[in-house]
């Protein structure tokens, strides 16, 4: 497939030392992914451009092909009175947000909690299994698969050269990171419109 092609692919991967699964699409919808547009593993994404509709492989994929290969300096020490002013009783294992990032506490001590930044699978070998289900060629569906792939509460459509993005209210900087998304990957796209879809009110008890 060539970069920028446009495809529905299943997935599935395990952790090679211990065989556990990691990821696996064949309960849910195939995985819509651009093809050199890094929305999926870059050692799968690389082996796309050398499938075509239909094939199936099953790759090895070292670290750096992974999530990447495991940083020191990214496990760091944070006080506990962090935590006790939101209100937060870490223990090891917890997986939480700290400032925008995902991070687990590797352990408590002392006043004092170990954290890693670390994606959990990096420094893993892991096997993946791909198979390219289907080429996507229709407008409608490329814009759609784009903005779904975000996993933002928004849904897309598109006709003839407009893309219309509809969702909740957003600061505008967020419409021009989505409009120049659309426009980069869906290149017959030349206008993005915005549409503010409100939630509805929530009904009003019955009186007794």
């Amino acid at each position: 497939m060539k970069k920028g092609t446009f495809v529905l692919i299943d997935y599935k991967g395990i952790i090679k030392a211990s065989g556990e699964p990691f990821a696996d699409t064949s309960q849910k919808k195939p995985t819509f992914v651009v093809v050199g547009e890094r929305m999926i593993l870059p050692g799968v994404d690389d082996a796309l451009l050398k499938m075509n509709v239909g094939e199936e492989q099953i790759l090895t994929l070292a670290p750096k092909d992974g999530y990447g290969e495991r940083n020191p300096a990214l496990v760091k020490v944070i006080a506990m009175t962090h935590f006790r002013k939101n209100k937060i009783d870490p223990s090891p294992g917890d997986v939480m947000e700290i400032e925008g990032q995902r991070a687990r506490v590797l352990s408590v001590s002392g006043g004092r909690v170990r954290i890693d930044f670390n994606h959990p699978l990096a420094g893993r070998e892991l096997v993946c299994t791909v198979k390219i289900v289907k080429e996507v060629t229709d407008l409608n569906e490329k814009v759609s698969g784009v903005v779904d792939a975000l996993g933002l509460p928004f849904k897309a459509t598109a006709a003839n050269d407009t893309a219309t993005v509809a969702g909740p209210d957003v600061p505008d900087h967020m419409k021009q990171h989505l409009e120049k998304l659309i426009k980069k990957q869906v290149p017959e796209i030349k206008t993005v419109t915005f549409k503010v879809e409100k939630k509805p009110a929530a009904p009003k008890p019955a009186k007794t």
